[in-house]
């Protein structure tokens, strides 16, 4: 019994584990995929323009079309363009308000140039998770950060593969402690009947005489005394007993 706080303790660390790799994994896949919309479709799009002074609507334009596509597959959810000064420039619904903090860790991050991923709650729906990217946006002629690209992008699918890769891992897990458990008691339970036996032979060279086998002098002071708690009726019995007048 003691041995399952330590397997179960184990069985923890390892699920959890498992929880974490798949975030990771989420999250440098959204990285990956913001940097090439950063660099593939907005940057081209965005033609040497001062994000500090807004887009043109031309640039408007030329931005929602590298980006419908895909907005459109679903392999983002939504996205915004941000300056610096943390104002929308552009946003795929027309919002220009609810985006990350500039005083967000991950916001400066991107200010300096380097991407930053985080699972979120998607307000959309009932319990889901979400990938958040803020990846910075340089341009094409100097290779200068010059604004964010807010991105969320869907968990549902790591999220599914996840649970599939779970419960595989919950068969070979609980198999593999369940074996570990059972050598662990079959080595508990040899271990016990060696130590019975020794303790049960010690006892006995320590009552017999070595050459004879015949009880000695302490196993007879033994059944005395314990006689000798038993009362008379005890006594008469060790007087009876053919193995106490044998004794030495």
């Amino acid at each position: 019994m003691a041995s399952l706080l330590p397997l179960g303790a184990l069985a923890t660390v390892l699920l959890s584990g498992v929880h974490e790799d798949a975030a990771k994994q989420g999250q440098d896949q959204g990285v990956a995929q913001a940097a090439v919309i950063a660099e593939m479709a907005v940057a081209p799009a965005l033609d040497e323009a001062d994000l500090a002074r807004g887009l043109t609507e031309g640039q408007r334009e030329s931005l929602a079309k590298a980006t419908d596509l895909a907005l459109y597959h679903g392999s983002v959810l939504r996205m915004r363009l941000r300056n610096f000064a943390g104002q929308v420039v552009y946003s795929d619904d027309g919002s220009t308000s609810g985006g990350v903090p500039i005083s967000d860790p991950a916001f400066r991050s991107a200010t300096v140039g380097s991407a930053a991923a985080t699972l979120v709650a998607d307000a959309s729906a009932d319990g889901g998770q979400i990938i958040r990217v803020l990846q910075p946006v340089f341009a094409r002629a100097s290779g200068e950060a010059i604004g964010v690209l807010e991105l969320y992008l869907p968990y549902d699918k790591i999220d599914q593969r996840l649970h599939e890769q779970m419960a595989v891992t919950y068969w070979r897990l609980g198999g593999g402690l369940g074996v570990l458990y059972l050598a662990l008691g079959l080595i508990s339970w040899s271990t016990t009947r060696s130590l019975r036996r020794y303790a049960a032979r010690q006892e006995h060279e320590a009552l017999h005489d070595a050459l004879t086998g015949l009880p000695n002098r302490e196993a007879f002071r033994q059944r005395a005394t314990a006689a000798g708690h038993r009362g008379p009726a005890g006594r008469g019995r060790i007087r009876a007993d053919p193995a106490g007048a044998g004794c030495r």
